[in-house]
């Protein structure tokens, strides 16, 4: 062990390597780096349109519901909510539909309500994607610091699972023994990206984009635990792939429903 790691230490090749390897993940994390910012000055750019044309149209109801003798005051209003209306949400949008059928003025008031929620929902997302603002605490400050790291520690995970699938595939000897490697290795790669999704969210603050009843915890426990089985009995590597796969579509069905709040 010794003579291995002074050979590490001090041969050239392995030097020379280490240097290069290091230089990749420095280039790789200002890549990733500069794509998150670019991709977060195009989400904030489009949340500051949102905020505009929410201000204005808080302020067009405000003036409609103290003023409700003036017509053009709710011309006004009008013009703002069909400017726009193409960025509310969809409960927003539905409580302006209803004001539209009838222009009750408790509806309207409701409306303003559900603006003024966004406009501070949208208030708190501005002030953390802004390069301006600075991190308050420490866990905010490491997830900013980690956040380019994500993508190159998950192509160096899917890396080593490339290494040993390779390795694990060529000593088989039948073809059914292959295609079982294949799907457990396949079920291993589906669930990393299931992981790091999750955790993903979680660290960006987006818990609530993540889920869970009973039904759906079944469902997350067989996609993560399939390729773990899958790995210590091959011969059930196939069977639990499908099964990963139904529970999949079954998750992303459920959830596509109460979203969309289809029955």
């Amino acid at each position: 062990m010794d003579k291995l790691i002074d050979y590490l230490m001090f041969s050239p090749v392995w030097s020379l390597a280490m240097v290069i390897a290091f230089m990749a993940l420095v280039w790789l994390y200002k890549e990733f780096k500069g794509m998150m910012e670019e991709n977060n000055r195009a989400k904030l750019s489009l949340i500051l349109k949102r905020m505009e044309l929410y201000a204005g149209v808080e302020a067009a109801i405000a003036q409609a519901i103290n003023k409700p003798e003036d017509s053009q005051a709710k011309l006004h209003l009008y013009v703002k909510l069909g400017e726009a209306s193409s960025y509310f949400t969809g409960e927003t949008r539905q409580v302006l539909r209803d004001y539209y059928s009838g222009e009750d003025d408790f509806v309207l008031a409701t409306l303003l309500s559900l603006i003024q929620k966004e406009i501070d929902r949208l208030d708190r997302v501005k002030e953390k994607l802004s390069p301006l603002t600075m991190p308050t605490d420490v866990v905010e400050t490491v997830s900013k610091l980690f956040s380019p790291l994500k993508p190159i520690i998950f192509m160096f995970a899917v890396g080593v699972v490339a290494f040993f699938y390779l390795a694990a595939f060529l000593v088989q000897d039948t073809t059914l023994s292959r295609m079982a490697v294949t799907a457990a290795y396949i079920s291993l790669l589906f669930s990393m990206m299931l992981v790091a999704a999750i955790i993903s969210l979680l660290m960006e603050g987006h818990s609530r984009m993540v889920p869970f009843n009973y039904v759906r915890s079944v469902e997350a426990v067989v996609m993560l635990l399939a390729p773990i089985v899958s790995l210590f009995f091959l011969w059930l590597a196939i069977p639990m792939l499908l099964l990963q796969i139904l529970s999949f579509v079954l998750f992303a069905v459920s959830q596509r429903k109460e979203k969309y709040n289809v029955t």
